[in-house]
């Protein structure tokens, strides 16, 4: 883990105490002015160092995303494979990829329908969870030719022996619900909850429908992190949650305490009347 330019200016600072003390010199770093030329010249090595120790985190932290995809036999691998179908497109002979030869990046990108995918342990096989993109952005099932198609795709590319053909689930996104209680700065926004400035009719509807559409494909939706952003707008002083329920294919709505998977791998507010904002003003005296 990358260290703190905290961390990194006390060892530094230790070390040279340290070394002036081998030679019988005395250096005493809680006489060093705020600008002092030594205290500042390890402060910027400090603050260099720390940055570069959190590129060097982050490039690691992305190889080994990276490796997880791409390792062969792994769960992570069918999830990348089934990312790399391209509908419509015939894959090379006896071969697991396609010969795109004359096309373009963008029409490649056309044609990899599958947007989202995840997979994970089944009795006697795999389970393999997929989505797409409809043109506003959101996340759909994909048709039932294209997982057909993605079906007789993935049939030809998977390991011998490895069952697959029961263990789709490619459905609309679980239904959610939510109640808030706003309490909310009148000098920022009004009793509908629109900002006085005029520059955002929702706010708290806005970050709402950013936060769901945020969280990675088939992980948890967690209401403390719903939470967190609507507290995050501007004139929102207290979000309340009153309730919060969520649904998937014809069961009835269960009530989410702390957090939810989601059976299709994503959640929508399907309607308006799905989300109910109670507006209060705050009074801070």
């Amino acid at each position: 883990m990358a260290r703190t330019a905290q961390q990194i200016y006390d060892e530094l600072v230790a070390k040279a105490v340290a070394e002036y003390a081998a030679v019988g010199a005395t250096l005493q770093p809680a006489n060093w002015s705020k600008y002092s030329p030594r205290r500042l010249t390890y402060w910027v090595f400090a603050v260099a160092l720390n940055s570069l120790e959190v590129l060097w985190e982050e490039a690691k932290a992305f190889m080994l995303l990276l490796l997880s995809q791409r390792k062969t036999h792994t769960l992570g691998w069918y999830a990348t494979m089934a990312k790399n179908f391209q509908y419509g497109k015939e894959l090379v002979a006896d071969k697991d990829y396609y010969d795109n030869t004359g096309l373009t990046q963008s029409q490649i990108d056309d044609m990899k329908i599958v947007k989202f995918a995840s997979a994970t342990d089944a009795p006697c096989g795999i389970a393999l969870k997929v989505a797409t993109l409809d043109g506003s952005g959101n996340m759909i099932p994909l048709s039932t030719p294209q997982l057909n198609a993605l079906k007789a795709y993935m049939n030809r590319v998977k390991d011998a022996g490895v069952y697959l053909d029961n263990y789709y689930k490619n459905q609309a996104a679980d239904n959610l619900k939510l109640s808030y209680k706003i309490y909310y700065d009148p000098l920022v926004l009004a009793a509908d909850g629109k900002r006085i400035d005029g520059t955002n009719d929702t706010p708290v509807q806005s970050a709402i429908d950013a936060f769901i559409k945020s969280i990675d494909f088939d992980k948890k939706y967690r209401l403390d992190k719903q939470t967190d952003a609507i507290q995050a707008v501007d004139g929102v002083i207290i979000p309340h949650l009153v309730s919060a329920q969520a649904k998937y294919a014809a069961l009835p709505y269960s009530d989410i305490n702390v957090e939810y998977k989601p059976d299709s791998g994503y959640l929508r507010l399907y309607s308006p009347s799905d989300l109910t904002l109670e507006f209060i003003p705050y009074e801070v005296v």
